[in-house]
């Protein structure tokens, strides 16, 4: 019952800030104009919807803490974990802040989830192992630096550093779409209940963390899904990728199981990286070249291109419970090369759609 209840109040919570905050943001004048060169919504959208979603999840998680002694299992992680994941994400609500007020370059915008990465890291936080496909686990604690008194495990510094940065990246990516970061986010999140509750891991605590998560997306989603009534922003749409890494590793390393969840985006991100530098183009410019875009581009609208991507992160979530190991690369790289032929079947029919149209102009 403890599972359920938190998270309806964290989903209700997160409606109800979320309810008050936008004509707060309307006065503030912090808003997203219509695009066509990057964006899909028409009319002005106020931004900083990743405040109230974000202070949501921080009270939940906040009550768990001080009330565990009423709980029948204890909340896991130390207190500088919790600790360094609250400064890292206010670090990366300041950042969004100002980039959605002021239009940073992206080289500036970039410092803050950097800082807020290393900042988790200091408080403990990062991937000591990885199961290999072939059976087994392989450490990423066996080589390591001494600092002072602060122990630099090199492998797996560098690992989590990339997943954290990465997982944040490819939220912000997604939220090009009403709807689709919170979305995934919230699937992604309780696909990680499902695998903390029922697996011989069993993880009570971090179900309860994954829930609190899932339950604020939920709730901010209400007002987001197309058409949306506030978008993220730039701090919301990075922090719910940040926190949503640092939950797949704090709740035994659950990677692969995120990845397949969030896989098309992952690999459209791999993608426009590529894209962008073979143009000789900034990896960090935006575009409308994106599998979501393609796909609202394609007919499929706003609604049905998140439709569409929510039920393949389902599915591949679903089987990132039930698949092992070598299994879960097997479907991961099946994924890919489903990606690459939708990708290049929308191409082509979009390419034909303009063609058309031109001789009929014509």
């Amino acid at each position: 019952m403890i599972f359920l209840g938190v998270f309806i109040i964290s989903c209700a919570l997160s409606a109800l800030l979320t309810r008050l905050w936008i004509p707060c943001v309307n006065r503030l004048g912090i808003i997203d104009k219509p695009d066509a060169t990057r964006h899909l919504h028409v009319k002005p959208v106020p931004l900083l919807g990743g405040i109230p979603l974000l202070i949501s999840f921080a009270l939940i998680i906040s009550a768990l803490v001080l009330f565990s002694s009423y709980l029948p299992f204890q909340i896991k992680l130390p207190a500088s974990s919790l600790i360094s994941v609250g400064i890292g994400c206010l670090i990366i609500l300041i950042g969004g802040f100002f980039d959605d007020k002021y239009r940073l370059p992206w080289y500036i915008t970039i410092i803050f989830p950097f800082i807020a990465v290393l900042v988790v890291m200091i408080g403990g936080i990062h991937i000591s192992n990885v199961t290999n496909p072939w059976g087994g686990i392989f450490s990423l604690e066996q080589y390591s630096w001494q600092l002072g008194s602060h122990t630099v495990w090199w492998p797996a510094d560098i690992i989590t550093f990339l997943w954290l940065l990465g997982m944040s990246y490819t939220t912000k990516i997604l939220d090009g779409v009403d709807g689709l970061a919170t979305g995934m986010v919230t699937i992604g999140a309780l696909v990680i209940t499902v695998l903390a509750l029922f697996t011989i891991f069993y993880q009570p605590d971090m179900a309860l963390v994954a829930l609190a998560l899932a339950g604020a997306c939920l709730g901010f989603l209400f007002f987001n899904f197309h058409p949306a009534t506030i978008f993220l922003g730039e701090g919301g749409s990075i922090g719910i990728g940040f926190l949503l890494g640092i939950l797949a590793i704090v709740s035994g390393s659950k990677i692969m199981t995120t990845l397949l969840v969030l896989a098309v985006p992952v690999l459209d991100v791999a993608w426009a990286i590529v894209r962008r530098a073979v143009k000789g183009q900034s990896v960090a410019r935006g575009d409308r070249l994106h599998v979501h875009h393609r796909l609202a581009d394609a007919g499929f609208g706003q609604r049905g291109t998140v439709i569409f991507l929510y039920v393949i992160g389902i599915m591949f979530g679903v089987a990132g419970i039930f698949l092992k190991g070598f299994q879960k690369i097997t479907v991961l790289g099946l994924l890919a090369v489903f990606v690459i032929i939708v990708l290049t079947l929308i191409h082509y029919a979009t390419r034909y759609e303009v063609v058309s149209k031109n001789k009929k102009t014509g």
